[in-house]
């Protein structure tokens, strides 16, 4: 279970791109791994380019790789043309080939996804991506659409309201080279880290809620050099929700954030049929 400061806070806080920020952690080599087997199987899929991004993505890739190389020197090593990783006491090599994507090179070093965010004059875009990792959406779906569009199915989020104005107004205002970040999560029933599909229904008829899974996200937005591109990164974690019992703080912590959401959003999380008895499930545990 990772543990996080206010691990399901979803607000906004300033971060500092320090040993935290794209870690390699145990467990890595299997993200690596799957990102491969999904790249190869399910291109179209999890990597997709509006064009016109280069600039951009060559800037994730100088920024992503001078940081994994400089702060993570055990794990990333260049090695002529390659940038050597070892994860789990394995190594692959990724190549810097001039032919392929920047942004698609830079996201088979870590296991979190990396999106690339552009201001046009009707909002921020989704202007390229590479996301194998979802949580029920895909690329195919969401490229070429602007921050409103991309969040209509979140309760809150549509054009207009007071959520996505708050969030536009972070974007056009966070400075070059800060980064921000955020965490999210939902419960599902599977523990898969590829979910390009909402999954049907809700948890009202399962027996046993030990049974569910704690899918976290932590995400982190830094301003690219150019000042018109963000660099959205998707940290994914999953865990039995039966994990909490080792973290007393989260239980409370997910208990409260349980609590506090409105129908809609218990729509949206498949939670109106079993947030009672989950809150009971999540008392019994802390």
């Amino acid at each position: 279970m990772a543990a996080l400061p206010k691990a399901f806070e979803i607000g906004v806080a300033p971060k500092e791109r320090d040993a935290h920020w794209l870690r390699p952690f145990e467990g890595m080599g299997a993200y690596l791994a799957e990102k491969s087997t999904l790249l190869n199987a399910e291109f179209d899929l999890v990597f997709a380019d509006i064009g016109g991004t280069e600039a951009a993505q060559e800037q994730v890739f100088e920024l992503v790789s001078e940081h994994l190389l400089t702060t993570f020197p055990d794990t990333y090593q260049k090695a002529g043309n390659n940038i050597r990783v070892l994860a789990d006491g394995g190594q692959c090599g990724v190549q810097i080939d001039a032919t392929e994507p920047s942004l698609l090179t830079a996201s088979k070093l870590v296991a979190d996804d990396l999106v690339i965010m552009s201001k046009t004059a009707d909002g921020w875009q989704l202007s390229c991506g590479c996301v194998c990792f979802p949580s029920a959406w895909n690329m195919r779906d969401k490229i070429g659409k602007i921050m409103a569009e991309v969040h209509a199915p979140v309760p809150g989020f549509t054009e207009g309201t007071r959520k996505a104005k708050i969030i536009e107004r972070m974007f056009d205002g966070l400075q070059i080279g800060a980064t921000v970040d955020r965490h999210n999560w939902s419960l599902h029933s599977v523990d898969d880290l590829h979910l390009p599909v909402p999954e049907d229904g809700d948890f009202a008829d399962m027996e046993d809620l030990a049974r569910l899974f704690l899918r976290g996200e932590m995400q982190t937005l830094t301003k690219l050099p150019g000042g018109t591109d963000i660099l959205f990164t998707i940290g994914v974690f999953v865990d039995p929700l039966a994990a909490l019992q080792r973290n007393p703080h989260l239980v409370g912590d997910l208990n409260m954030q349980l609590m506090a959401l409105n129908e809609a959003q218990l729509d949206y999380k498949g939670l109106r049929g079993v947030r009672d008895r989950l809150h009971g499930h999540l008392n019994s545990m802390g």
